[in-house]
Order: structure tokens, then C-alpha cells, then sequence
């Protein structure tokens, strides 16, 4: 058994034999045995039950995330992982660069007797659902074993086997493992029991069956097309990065806004069969028309397309009168309600399910126009989730789409974002979808498009954290329950943290982010960071001259006193409340900080920020610069020194990764994808979401900013580091890919 890898990693579920199994193969190849948990619980202190009962599953998780990283320096090693580990993605996708993992599989009935005569069960392993350890296993064990399958090597049967008649049959799997190497010879990973797959490089009629070649991507934004939030960046810099590094053939597809001017942007219209006609005053050569059934009334709306290609990504804009009369991605303008009072600026399209529908049915139907088929169709957010359904439920769909898989992704499951209509009736009408898939979609009683989803594609969140959450804490409730009632229909949320493209913020190119100097924070080298700060400061000292932007209150030109900074929607969810009662408590307890807050939202949020800046304390302080621009913006993360995030909850965050590649260290609430920024290494994090924790880690940041400024630079230049390691879009593109596999092997030669 020579020419092992250095470290061997034993995956499976509780109570599989990881740990007794290990300790032998160890003595017997020479290496060192590691038990994760065992390490796990040196660490923390405690067994895992006490430690959760004390900190929460979440410092476990973050704690063993990062022991997973640690395989990179080991040597001669075989290391047991607990049976949750499998489910950081990320991570075990670099395990595996260097790593041979081993399953150890069980049936049901086996795991569960063993962990009932297991004295350390209760100790050891506590329940993750709510329910007893034994009572969760069928539920872990439909989540996970697909996580397995895809994440290992090699695959033991654990069943009626002593430990070391299973230490004698992996010696044999590893000799025939080194012989088929020498042999060039395949072996399927993932396959029968007892099989196993080269590592690294696998065989070539693998590769070619396995590869994903063709994508498309169904939005209702897109970054420089249309957008209005974090949804816009991620659909872009992941098919731009599925193009340049995954070898994909990319195609995205979106509805025409009105606010968009295609022809001007270099679209053309597509040809696309023989019919022509009008479609809002304008004439198309080539139009096609879509089923948009009313309960009581069948009706087609005319649809045309424009084409055209960005950054090697074939892009599809959707021209129909539903898109082309609307000023905004998803909400009326102060436009539209001079124009009709009832529709009121900021309160979403009254028709924004069938929006949704006629963007999904034409983008199946533009593919079918195309002669395309491609391998997997990626949905974002509820606004695309019933597309899955369709394709599945649709007889001429189904025909065409059987080789085709569904990846659907929700970027926010909060309350008001599922796109869920009341109308049942409707709902079946406009979908064409059978009954008893609109009933069995229910969430409260409302169609929901993630429930109908559920059993015709792969679901994922967008970070492992937000997808813990939804499905195994209380915080569910904010979404209405969405991820129990996944959980409940056997569907496990993947959870992949959305990634970010360094260049596109890099200040070591101020042209192209508005920036008033040149600086490199992965160096250290922040002279320019200085000039930025102090140009953006005499800016507002002279009240602008802004664009789209409303100053109130000032701030004192002086570049050395911190500077706390906040972007984003002035709203609940994103904290903002909170944010400003803890700026008020701390503004007479530091007279050096200053507090900058950049965008608009809630009148009331926005009434009280303006408040602020008269305040006696706020004076010359506080400055609220109400409206966005996206170089001000960047202006703004660039001369800050801390960044605050105090979100109530939050399913990934992109705005911390900007503030840091600008050296703007974040302080967040510590949920949901934020997680991400390491306490005392990255930024700065608390638990507990009051205004008096975050005016304490504030003053924490304080401190710290006048006692130790290197440690503040160390700080600045770990989390660009950490974001080139681990959170570039080249990197998460592998985790979507594995993803894409797993959604179309959902319906192999259509199911």
C-alpha cells in the first residue's frame, strides 16, 4: 500500500465506525490517527453537546470548517471527520485536491442500533433537527448521502463487518486502486460499494460523461443590464467565470425593462421562426406567442427577443408589453405613480406572477426555437423556480428537456421574496401545471414557486450558514417556515457562498472604481486609502456636488479620526434601526468617531437618520447621504476604516467582500452568510443583534484602531487573502458545477 496520499480522510454518518476503523488503519500504514471531534472538543472545551448547548452549532461548524482547511499541512495522516463535515462544500471540495476520502456507509436500521447501545450518543452526538439523535436519522441520511456519493473516493460497507475485516478490505481497495492507476485503467467514483475512483485526474470516459457543457441562466437581473440587489452580481460574475474558467457554453435569459435600451446597448432581434408583429408600437420581424392563461379566459401574449454577447456570454433579452411598460426590476417608480396614483413608488408590480411565469415559459420555448438542450437551466430565485416544474409537468417539455437538468437558487427566503400568489386558481391556469402539484405547493395556504420546485430540481441557498438556518434553527420562521417545509419533503438545502470577482474591486486601478488615488491592500501599501479618504471628506464638507444624491448633515474634513461607513437599504431586515440607536448611544462616549450612512429606504429610517445629524452629538459628526450612485459608492469603501453590517438576518452578503478588497474592515452581525468575517482576523463580529452590542464591538474597533493600527493592517490584508483563497468566483464556479451534475442526474436519460 505504498504511494498513498499523505492524508486519508474517512467520511460517513455517526456511528459508522470512522473512529474504530481509523485508529487501525492508521497503526497499520504508519501514519497518525486524528479524530476531528476529539480535536474539536480539545479546542472548544467540552464534549460537542456542551459545546453546542454553550456556543451554538455555529462555532462547532465555523471550528471544524476550519480543521478541514488544516489537511493541507498534514503528512502521514488519517484523519476522522464527524458526519456533518461532508456538508462544508467548499471546503471539502479543497480537501479533496489532496486528500483520498473514504465513505463509510450503513443502512438506517444498522446506524440506529448501534447509536442506541452507544453510551457517548447523547454526549457526543447531539440532535441537529430538534428531534432525539436517533429519531433525525432518516432525515440526515437523505440529505447527506448524496454529499457522500459525490464527495468521496472510495465507498465501504460498514454492515456486518469487525473493525479489522474492514482495515483488510480498504487494503485491498488501495492495492487495487495503485493497479489501476499503473494500469491507466477507470474506476467510477461513487459507484457500487466497495469501489473507488482515481484521485486527482479522473479517467477520461468519466470526464467527458460528467462535464457540464452548456448552461443556461433564467434571471430577473443581470449586472449592467438591470438590477436591484445582490442578485444582478452574482448571475454575472458566475456565468462570466463559468465561460473563462469552466469551459461552459453560457446563455442568460431576462425580460426587456423599459428602462432598458437594447438596440443602444448593441442588442439585436433574434430570428426566430417566420411570424412578425407589434409589440408595444414597435415592429418585430420574428415574434412568437406563449400561453398566458387566465382562470377564465385562454389568452397567448406575443413575445419577441433581442440577442446579443458580453464578456463571451450570450445574453436574451425577452420583449413583451408586461416588460417593456415597467420602470423598475420589480417595484413602481415616483414616475409611475404621477402618472397612476395606485401605483405606488416602491410597492411591487401588480402583476409580477405572471411576469414571472411569461419569462419562464419563454425562455423554455426560446430554447426549443434555438434547437438547444442544454445540460442543466439554473433558476434564480422565486421568480424562476416553477421552471423546474414545468419542464418536468409539461408534456412537450418533458419530451424535450429529459437529459436536461434544474439547479434552482435562492438568494433571500424571507417573507415577501418566495414571488408565492394566494390565487390557486390562477395559479394553475397561468402555469398550465396539473393540481395537485399547485396544492402540494402550498406555504400558508399560498403557491409557492421554491415548494414547487422542490421535487424536480437541486435546490441551494447561498451560503452554508443561511441554508442551516432556514432548515435547522428557529430563524425559519422569518421565510414563513420555507425550510422545514423543504426538510419535511425530504429536500436538503445545498448552502454555496456566493463568491466575488477581486478585479472588478481592485484599488490598485482607481479609474475604473472612481477612486481619487491608488492603493494596494493585499501589500499594506495604503497612502493612497489616505487620499481617497480625505478627497471623500472635503467632498462632503462642501455639501458635493452629488448626482441622484441628497446630502444631510456634514462631516469635519480631518483624515485621521476613524470612520464608520454603512451602504445599503435603509430597512429592518437590514438592521438599520438598530444601527442608528447604537449610533446614538455611542456618539457622546467617542467624540473622535464619525458615522457616514449611504442610501435610502424606509421614510420613517430616513426621517431619523436626517434627525441624527442636527442632533447636538450628531453635529459635523453624522452625515446621511440619502439616493445611490455606484462611484459614490465605491468612494465611500474605499476612504471608510470600518464597515457596518448589523443585519437581522442576511443569506450571503456581498458587501463585506467589497469593503475589504477597499480596506474597509466590516463589523457584523454575526448570521446567516456573514459568518464569513472572522472575528479579530477579517473585521470584527457579535452575537447578540441589540444596539448595545454593536455599539460594543464598535467601541472594540475603537480601540483597537488607536492602540494597534498594525494590528488593524494585518487585519485588512488577512481578509484580502482570504478572499483570493477561498471566495473568488473561480473557486465557488467548481462547487456550482458539482451542483449541475447532481441536478441532472436527477432525471438520467429522462426519468
Amino acid at each position: 500500500m505504498n504511494q498513498l496520499p499523505e492524508v486519508i480522510v474517512l467520511t460517513g454518518f455517526r456511528a459508522t465506525g470512522k473512529t474504530s476503523v481509523g485508529r487501525l488503519l492508521a497503526a497499520r500504514l504508519g501514519y497518525t490517527f486524528v479524530d476531528a471531534d476529539a480535536v474539536l472538543c480539545e479546542r472548544l472545551g467540552g464534549t460537542v453537546a456542551q459545546i453546542v448547548a454553550r456556543s451554538g452549532w455555529d462555532s462547532f461548524r465555523q471550528a471544524e470548517r476550519a480543521l478541514l482547511l488544516e489537511t493541507r499541512t498534514m503528512t502521514r495522516t488519517v484523519l476522522a471527520t464527524g458526519g456533518g463535515a461532508i456538508e462544508h462544500t467548499a471546503e471539502w471540495r479543497r480537501l479533496r485536491e489532496q486528500c483520498l476520502v473514504v465513505w463509510f456507509e450503513a443502512d438506517e436500521a444498522t446506524i440506529r442500533r448501534r447509536m442506541a447501545g452507544d453510551a457517548q450518543t447523547a454526549a457526543q452526538r447531539p440532535s441537529l433537527t430538534g428531534e432525539a439523535p436517533v429519531d433525525e436519522i432518516a432525515t440526515l441520511l437523505a440529505r447527506r448521502t448524496p454529499l457522500y456519493a459525490a464527495g468521496s473516493d472510495v465507498r465501504l460497507d460498514t454492515v456486518g463487518r469487525t473493525p479489522d475485516e474492514l482495515v483488510g478490505k480498504l487494503a485491498e481497495m488501495f492495492a487495487a486502486k495503485q493497479a489501476a492507476r499503473r494500469r491507466g485503467g477507470p474506476v467510477t467514483q461513487g459507484g457500487p460499494p466497495e469501489t473507488a475512483a482515481p484521485q486527482g485526474e479522473r479517467a477520461m470516459s468519466e470526464e467527458s460523461s460528467n462535464a457540464i457543457r452548456s448552461v443556461w441562466l433564467v434571471t430577473r437581473e443581470y449586472e449592467g443590464l438591470a438590477g436591484a440587489g445582490g442578485v444582478k452580481d452574482v448571475c454575472r460574475q458566475l456565468a462570466e467565470s463559468l465561460v473563462a474558467h469552466g469551459g461552459c457554453s453560457v446563455r442568460v435569459v431576462l425580460p426587456r425593462y423599459g428602462f432598458v435600451d437594447a438596440a443602444h446597448l448593441g442588442f439585436t432581434p433574434a430570428a426566430l421562426g417566420d411570424a412578425e408583429g407589434r409589440i408595444g408600437g414597435r415592429r418585430f420581424g420574428h415574434v412568437f406567442e406563449v400561453d398566458m392563461h387566465y382562470a377564465d379566459e385562454e389568452r397567448r401574449e406575443r413575445v419577441a427577443v433581442w440577442q446579443g454577447t458580453i464578456n463571451g456570454v450570450r445574453i436574451f433579452l425577452v420583449e413583451a408589453d408586461r416588460f417593456a411598460t415597467k420602470r423598475g426590476v420589480y417595484t413602481y417608480t415616483e414616475e409611475d405613480e404621477l402618472e397612476v396614483a395606485w401605483q405606488r413608488a416602491g410597492g411591487g408590480h401588480f402583476d409580477y406572477f405572471a411576469m414571472n411565469v411569461l419569462l419562464q415559459k419563454a425562455a423554455l420555448d426560446l430554447m426549443i426555437l434555438l434547437e438547444e438542450r442544454p445540460d442543466v437551466i439554473h433558476c434564480h430565485d422565486g421568480h424562476a423556480a416553477i421552471l423546474p416544474a414545468m419542464m418536468r409537468e409539461n408534456a412537450g417539455w418533458r419530451a424535450y428537456f429529459r437529459r436536461t437538468g434544474a439547479v434552482v437558487t435562492v438568494h433571500n427566503a424571507g417573507l415577501g421574496y418566495h414571488q408565492e400568489v394566494d390565487d390557486l386558481d390562477f395559479a394553475r391556469a397561468v402555469t398550465a401545471l396539473p393540481e395537485r402539484v399547485i396544492l402540494s405547493s402550498r406555504l400558508g395556504g399560498s403557491f409557492d414557486p421554491f415548494l414547487a420546485a422542490a421535487p424536480y430540481a437541486v435546490l441551494n441557498t447561498v451560503s452554508e450558514n443561511y441554508g442551516r438556518e432556514l432548515q435547522e434553527t428557529p430563524d425559519d420562521a422569518r421565510t414563513g417556515w420555507l425550510g422545514h417545509a423543504l426538510l419535511d419533503r425530504g429536500m436538503h438545502l445545498a448552502g454555496i457562498t456566493n463568491g466575488i470577482d477581486p478585479a472588478s474591486f481592485d484599488p490598485a486601478r482607481p479609474e475604473q472604481l472612481g477612486l481619487a488615488a491608488a492603493f494596494d491592500v493585499s501589500r499594506g501599501e495604503l497612502a493612497g486609502k489616505k487620499i481617497c479618504k480625505e478627497t471623500l471628506l472635503q467632498r462632503i464638507a462642501a455639501t458635493g456636488p452629488w448626482e441622484r444624491v441628497k446630502q444631510f448633515g456634514s462631516l469635519r474634513p480631518e483624515v485621521d479620526p476613524p470612520l464608520f461607513t454603512f451602504i445599503g437599504r435603509l430597512t429592518a431586515q437590514k438592521g438599520v434601526d438598530i444601527l442608528i440607536r447604537a449610533i446614538g448611544d455611542l456618539l457622546p462616549l467617542e467624540p473622535l468617531a464619525r458615522f457616514l450612512v449611504f442610501g435610502s429606504g424606509s421614510p420613517e429610517l430616513e426621517q431619523q437618520l436626517e434627525s441624527l445629524t442636527t442632533s447636538a452629538s450628531g453635529l459635523n459628526r453624522v452625515c446621511f447621504l440619502r439616493g445611490f450612485d455606484p462611484l459614490l459608492a465605491n468612494s465611500i469603501y474605499a476612504a471608510g476604516d470600518f464597515f457596518l453590517i448589523p443585519s437581522r438576518y442576511e443569506p450571503c452578503g456581498l458587501t463585506d467582500y467589497m469593503a475589504q478588497l477597499l480596506g474597509n474592515l466590516p463589523i457584523v452581525h454575526r448570521v446567516g452568510g456573514l459568518v464569513k468575517v472572522i472575528d479579530g482576523e477579517t473585521g470584527f463580529a457579535y452575537d447578540e443583534n441589540t444596539p448595545e452590542a454593536l455599539a460594543l464591538v464598535m467601541g472594540r474597533a475603537l480601540t483597537t484602531y488607536a492602540d494597534d493600527p498594525g494590528a488593524i493592517r494585518t487585519m485588512q490584508m488577512a481578509a484580502v487573502e482570504r478572499i483570493a483563497r477561498l471566495h473568488t468566483w473561480e473557486k465557488v464556479m467548481d462547487d456550482y458545477l458539482l451542483l449541475y451534475r447532481q441536478a441532472r442526474n436527477l432525471y438520467p436519460a429522462g426519468r
